[in-house]
């Protein structure tokens, strides 16, 4: 455990947790998803760390307005971690923006999908069930148990991860330093990319029907061609040239959108793709 004094009490995470889980799916957008919302719940603690210095309070909330989407319940997990090592960063240890953002972008994907099949899943088909069920029957009492059991549930599984998170986010980051920290940093950011590559290979659907044609032959299918060489290479080069657009010509995400709205309807009705 660090032994300095913590900064960040019960009081301060409570504010943080509260936020959240009341705020997690309220802002959420095409372009960042739940951003809005993260950062709103990151404020009370980085005005806490930062009282005295607006500037520094204005750039750590500004850097959590980058993209963030997890399932609200498992991913206070995150918060709690994340909330640690602003506090350590605070503090004046050396840990990089780049850590805290790299924690977040490889722990959400997996924590969504936990927290989706646990308690989307499993949890709250099986209280909705019975719930359904009284309430077909007629009875009054059927969406009143699934309110005093879902909610209760729901709540103090967020307030216990959030603690976890925080607790393992403050002993796990106070013995890392120089080396290490890049070795988290490198691990972390390749788990993120991981992670993207599955989301796009699962989210990202592109194909064509165009056929080669040729004399005194079958005809053949580009698509069959292309999934020779690689399964998924129209996802996958299509997600590489939004990257190509928004990092290097500085294409705005809205305009992208825009873009592939545009350029997709046309060649569907084309015939294309």
């Amino acid at each position: 455990m660090s032994e300095r004094n913590y900064k960040l009490t019960d009081a301060d995470l409570r504010k943080s947790w509260f936020t959240w889980i009341m705020f997690d799916c309220c802002s959420n957008n095409w372009e960042r998803m739940q951003n809005i919302d993260w950062a709103l719940a990151m404020a009370p603690t980085l005005r806490k760390l930062y009282q005295n210095d607006d500037k520094a309070f204005a750039e750590r909330l500004t850097a959590h307005m980058e993209f963030f989407n997890t399932q609200p319940t498992v991913g206070c997990a995150i918060l709690g971690i994340v909330n640690a090592m602003e506090e350590e960063k605070a503090a004046g240890k050396e840990i990089p923006s780049e850590a805290i953002s790299s924690v977040k972008s490889s722990m959400m994907g997996p924590l969504a999908g936990i927290g989706d099949s646990v308690m989307n899943s499993l949890i709250e088909v099986i209280l909705m069930s019975i719930a359904m069920t009284l309430a077909y029957q007629g009875n009054v009492f059927g969406p009143i148990l699934y309110m005093i059991t879902w909610v209760p549930i729901s709540v103090g599984i967020s307030w216990f991860l959030m603690k976890r998170g925080y607790e393992l986010g403050v002993d796990s980051i106070s013995v890392l330093n120089g080396e290490a920290m890049n070795r988290l940093v490198e691990g972390l950011t390749t788990v993120g990319l991981v992670v993207i590559g599955g989301l796009t290979a699962t989210y990202v659907g592109l194909s064509t029907s165009l056929t080669i044609n040729v004399v005194d032959a079958d005809s053949t299918a580009v698509q069959d061609v292309l999934d020779s060489i690689l399964p998924g290479l129209l996802p996958l080069g299509i997600t590489l040239f939004c990257y190509w657009l928004l990092t290097k010509k500085k294409v705005s995400p809205m305009a992208l959108i825009l873009i592939l709205f545009v350029v997709g309807t046309l060649l569907s009705v084309l015939g294309i793709c």
